[in-house]
């Protein structure tokens, strides 16, 4: 008896385990100055506060959790290359969760499908099983 409630207890244990691998984005626009200059800018952060470079996400392949939030006036939509291309429209002011598993080690681009965002920059790098490599980006 109490040998079954440790592994219900254990197996438990696992399951927030793997909820705890999840991500969360922010899709923000603002302006920021470019060649002296301001433009427009979209851009997938890890938090509410605009930056101008998107996040950059390394996973091991698996099933991951990525709650993202629009903090835009415009609906967006979360695609990743080949894996979510249907049903991901994040409604302004609104956010939604995405579950997606990763089979392939490699690169993908994770952006927004619309005109104003990824034209505006909101697109990223997913990089699937590359834990123990140093990386090196321009």
């Amino acid at each position: 008896m109490l040998r079954d409630a440790l592994l219900t207890f254990l197996c438990l244990l696992c399951s927030l385990a793997i909820l705890a691998q999840d991500f969360s984005l922010h899709i923000n626009k603002s302006l920021t100055e470019f060649i002296e200059m301001e433009v427009v800018f979209c851009a997938f952060n890890d938090s509410p506060t605009f930056d101008s470079k998107n996040s950059i996400i390394e996973v091991d392949p698996g099933t991951y959790s990525f709650e993202v939030f629009n903090h835009d006036t415009l609906e967006h939509t979360f695609s990743i290359d080949g894996l979510l291309e249907n049903e991901n429209v994040i409604l302004a002011g609104d956010s939604a969760t995405f579950n997606v598993t990763f089979s392939d080690l490699g690169t993908v681009r994770y952006f927004s499908e619309k005109p104003y965002g990824e034209g505006l920059g909101a697109a990223g790098q997913i990089l699937v099983g590359y834990g123990e490599y140093d990386c090196y980006y321009w």
